[in-house]
């Protein structure tokens, strides 16, 4: 057994225990007071890379989501404005009906004309005025321009949106409808019925766009939560190890200060 006289290797010894139990409390206090294992690329340099894609991934979920839910509410407005356009369409088929009867003179079928002519107006007006932040929805420029919806975190996840154009012309022709007489009326009528249908068909199409965003929303809404999940096993703190810790590095370090 040799006896060193300069140098206390004993002393040096607890001196290197106590800065490591020092810092390994420090570390434990840290992730404590954080809530976080991983603070820093120090601590876990993979686990950080990959709970930061996970948290990449997590927010692009949740704006995907929100963008579904803003992508809802535009069909809903474009929705509406096509049902009250179908309620007009309905109208025209009624004063149709009365001046294609025989028993109306040609001034009677005049003035019918005139109602809808104000009612060919106000769909015209409808499709015009119909906008979600400013962009037109009903004349047309969705179906030349479809509308992207990313409804994904990631690059190529999305969707098209297109709607027809459902002003006056686009439902009964460019010449409109003929009230010379009754013959003529009868025969708009079909004209008319074709319109009706393409009101059916568009308000088809966006509701069935609808559901599949609102199922989009749900999907997306469940993979942040299960992806949260993974991410907090990779990142968050074990609060009842690291109190473990804590607890006893504080009772070790206690014996040792006694050396000082």
């Amino acid at each position: 057994m040799s006896l060193a006289i300069h140098t206390n290797s004993m002393a040096l010894t607890a001196l290197r225990s106590l800065k490591s139990a020092g810092t390994t409390k420090a570390s434990a206090m840290f992730r404590l007071s954080s809530g976080f294992r991983i603070n820093s690329g120090a601590d876990d340099a993979a686990g950080l890379a990959i709970s930061e894609k996970m948290r990449g991934q997590i927010r692009g979920l949740a704006k995907a989501s929100e963008n579904a839910q803003n992508s809802i509410s535009l069909l809903k407005v474009a929705d509406g404005a096509i049902s009250g356009i179908g309620d007009i369409v309905h109208r025209v088929r009624e004063l149709t009906l009365q001046a294609a009867n025989d028993t109306n003179e040609q001034s009677d079928r005049d003035l019918l004309k005139l109602e809808v002519d104000q009612l060919m107006q106000e769909i015209d007006a409808t499709t015009k005025n119909s906008e979600f932040n400013n962009r037109k929805l009903l004349d047309g420029s969705v179906d030349a321009s479809p509308l992207w919806i990313q409804i994904g975190p990631n690059a190529r996840q999305n969707m098209l949106l297109t709607i027809g154009a459902m002003d006056s012309s686009s439902l009964f022709g460019a010449n409109g409808l003929d009230f010379s007489s009754a013959e003529a009326v009868s025969k708009s009528l079909t004209t008319i019925d074709h319109g009706l249908t393409r009101v059916t068909n568009v308000r088809s199409k966006l509701g069935a766009y609808q559901n599949r965003l609102e199922y989009s929303i749900e999907s997306l809404d469940k993979s942040a939560d299960n992806l949260t999940l993974s991410e907090s096993k990779i990142r968050d703190s074990d609060m009842a190890k690291e109190m473990m810790r804590f607890a006893f590095l504080k009772r070790v370090q206690k014996p040792v200060l006694l050396f000082t």
